[in-house]
């Protein structure tokens, strides 16, 4: 019966949907495992230009604007409030004027990690050479 329309198509002069002989294309598939890796590699980046001392204009935009909004806080998110502060705190003692967060960009998936592994992974006071200290 390749001509048979179900009833609820009979009635209408429209396609029946139900009667389509060609697949819709397939929808993407968010590949979790391939987003951790990808995670795990921008973190390691960042420990490497910490740890080699590079000014933040040599670091590249994506991790720049991670950790601006690793360090943003909302005060209607406590939680991520207070890793945001531990984070400022472990890297440079605080939150430098020179680094301002980005508080549009707190809520993206390395900005995240950022906030959550970093201060784990890196001695305290990484960050100090990014900041400038006025003179005594």
């Amino acid at each position: 019966m390749s001509g048979h329309r179900p009833p609820h198509c009979l009635a209408m002069s429209i396609e029946c949907p139900l009667m389509t002989t060609s697949d819709p294309e397939p929808a993407p598939v968010f590949d979790l495992n391939a987003a951790i890796a990808a995670e795990d590699d921008a973190v390691g980046q960042a420990l490497e230009l910490l740890s080699e001392r590079r000014q933040l204009s040599e670091w590249p935009a994506e991790l720049r604007t991670a950790l601006a909004g690793a360090l943003a806080t909302d005060p209607s998110d406590i939680r991520e409030g207070r890793k945001a502060r531990r984070l400022a705190a472990h890297l440079f003692g605080g939150l430098p004027a020179e680094l301002r967060p980005s508080p549009e960009h707190r809520r993206t998936r390395l900005a995240e990690r950022f906030r959550a592994d970093l201060a784990d992974l890196v001695p305290a006071g990484t960050g100090l050479y990014l900041v400038d200290f006025p003179p005594p």
